[in-house]
């Protein structure tokens, strides 16, 4: 009944454990959805191989998603299993990495899929889970600004698992390798090429002549410590720190060669609005609504790119972490998030700074995306963000 997760465990040799939570993400959507249910696709890390997890002793420790999304016919209750998926996480195999991200959708939104990296990769390298394979709606070719987008948003995970740094080292280096890796999604994305997996990805990049600007030694030297963390090899926090500090700064720089004369902004905000992919109206009208619901309405907030300002606010601020979290903070990164919280950021040093800085952050967060709401069982107990 089950011989197509079976395959898909097989040829990854991914484990047992692994296994029986796919089989009870299944039964939980066959269970809340019946004979609505169309299709289920996995998608990321577990359809490509790269999905991971630490054996300690007997025990496994996934360090990686569940992504996927589902496909119900007619005017299905898209929040029926909702609950059942949020519990699939809490289990002992899990770590503060590991989520089940599942979108509940209705079968007539594959006619309007975004031209997105990650759209594109489903159709090369997602997995039927069960139901129909609805991999030919997805979009052939995507959008290489979607991709820039989706490098800037994943900066934040290793900002917000950098308190857990001494407690749980491996999870900070893992989310920062994860994060690390997403720059050879920009290598190839900016070259029109869907390469599904990091593994592949980063074998692209390696790939480059000596002259491409992604292709430095700095980077290179990244690539292999992230790929050593993954595959559970000692690297050190600090080394890896310098790393992904080099790699963000050297990405930067090799954007601004993509976008010739129209890279024109003073202020760091502005040049990274200019690289991602501009918002349609009806994600503008979903954007307005959430600031009305939050009775904060702030036309400014909507009229910039939230998403970049969020974006430059971290890079600075892991600017601020290479050198050791040592002097006062930037007054401008300050500003910056406090423009994206709605909220005045104090003038902190150091670790006080980090912290209030993730709560500022984490506040801006769930002000641009009221669904991260879903992540605060594991986000407050690090940050203290009890109160937002």
């Amino acid at each position: 009944m089950y011989d197509d997760i079976r395959e898909l465990t097989s040829r990854f040799g991914y484990p047992a454990e692994l296994e029986r939570k796919l089989v009870a993400l299944r039964e939980i959507l066959e269970r809340a959805y019946g004979s609505a249910l169309r299709s289920v696709i996995l998608c990321g890390s577990i359809a490509t191989g790269d999905f991971v997890w630490i054996r300690e002793g007997s025990a496994v420790r996934f360090m990686s998603d569940i992504d996927g999304m589902a496909f119900v016919d007619g005017d299905a209750d898209l929040t029926l299993a909702s609950d059942a998926l949020r519990n699939l996480r809490n289990d002992p195999a899990g770590s503060v990495l590991f989520h089940v991200d599942i979108s509940v959708g209705p079968v007539s939104g594959l006619r309007r899929l975004p031209r997105s990296f990650h759209a594109a990769e489903i159709r090369k390298a997602g997995w039927v889970l069960c139901g129909e394979d609805v991999r030919t709606w997805f979009p052939v070719d995507f959008d290489p600004a979607t991709a820039r987008l989706a490098f800037f948003v994943n900066l934040w995970k290793p900002f917000l698992l950098s308190a857990v740094k001494s407690d749980c080292p491996e999870v900070y280096l893992h989310a920062m390798a994860r994060q690390i890796l997403d720059v050879a999604i920009l290598a190839c994305s900016e070259r029109s090429e869907c390469i599904p997996g990091h593994s592949r990805r980063v074998e692209a990049l390696l790939s480059l002549p000596d002259d491409h600007p992604l292709a430095t030694p700095e980077v290179r030297s990244a690539l292999g410590h992230a790929l050593m963390v993954r595959q559970g090899k000692p690297v050190d926090v600090r080394q890896l720190e310098t790393d992904q500090d080099k790699v963000l700064w050297t990405t930067l720089q090799f954007l601004e060669t993509q976008c010739g004369g129209d890279w024109n902004g003073t202020v760091t905000p502005e040049r990274i609005g200019q690289l991602l992919a501009p918002r349609t109206m009806r994600e503008l009208l979903r954007e307005a609504l959430s600031e009305f619901v939050g009775r904060r309405f702030d036309p400014m907030w909507l009229w910039r790119r939230k998403e970049a300002l969020a974006a430059a606010s971290l890079l600075e601020i892991y600017q601020y972490r290479a050198a050791g979290w040592s002097g006062p903070s930037s007054a401008m990164t300050r500003r910056w998030l406090a423009q994206f919280s709605g909220e005045l950021m104090p003038k902190l040093e150091g670790d006080a700074f980090a912290m209030a800085a993730r709560r500022s952050y984490w506040t801006g967060e769930l002000r641009l995306h009221p669904t991260a709401q879903r992540h605060r069982d594991w986000v407050g107990p690090l940050i203290g963000v009890a109160h937002v």
